[in-house]
């Protein structure tokens, strides 16, 4: 009887040894892949997760957008403004500061126009944007770059936008070429900076 209980507990601890085995084998596998999630997927994973911040109420840090600059003409809301090609789309980027006042940061390049078939190069000189009470304001000059003849222009400029609501986001400025405005005869024009949030990730914190 004592050989037959024997036999017992040892066939029932074969058996739970067994089955913890087989246990542990699944928590492995399950705990290798997590570990291939979290080290092969590590940067998929950590873009996906910028994307679970709130577009409309962002923590202090620089995001990169993108955004085009339409024409603020309503007949030609679906057109690009001469100034989307002065825009270096890569380096677009928005900040947002400790106290969540966001900051549209461009940076611009020349563009090379044909007016009565004379080659234009302009610049950008000046970009206003409208306040809270629609006054025009400038906006900040981070950096500046030159023409052939040495005369500065704009690099890189900032100004503050409103705090998003939609997921494209409609900011309305004022832009002036001297180079353009002198052979197009026209003046300062109406913009519209365009942000789709659909698409944006974590620059820096």
């Amino acid at each position: 009887m004592k050989n037959i209980s024997k036999n017992l507990v040892v066939a029932g601890l074969g058996l739970a040894i067994i089955a913890s085995g087989s246990v542990f084998a699944e928590g492995g596998k399950a705990l290798s892949d997590n570990n291939s999630l979290f080290s092969g997927n590590l940067v998929k994973e950590a873009s996906l997760r910028d994307n679970y911040l709130d577009y409309k109420n962002l923590p202090q840090g620089e995001y990169k957008v993108n955004m085009k600059v339409m024409n603020a003409n309503p007949n030609k809301k679906n057109h690009e403004s001469m100034m989307n090609g002065a825009v270096i789309a890569e380096k677009t980027k928005v900040i947002v500061d400790r106290a969540g006042n966001y900051y549209l940061d461009i940076t611009l390049q020349s563009i090379l126009k044909e007016y009565n078939n004379e080659k234009v190069i302009g610049y950008l000189d000046w970009l206003k944007y409208y306040d809270d009470e629609g006054n025009e304001q400038p906006s900040t000059v981070l950096s500046w770059q030159s023409d052939l003849k040495g005369n500065k222009h704009p690099k890189e400029i900032k100004f503050p936008i409103s705090k998003p609501s939609e997921i494209v986001q409609k900011e309305y400025v004022q832009v002036y070429s001297k180079a353009m405005a002198e052979k197009a005869m026209k003046g300062a024009q109406d913009a519209c900076p365009t942000i789709d949030w659909s698409n944006f990730s974590r620059i820096s914190r």
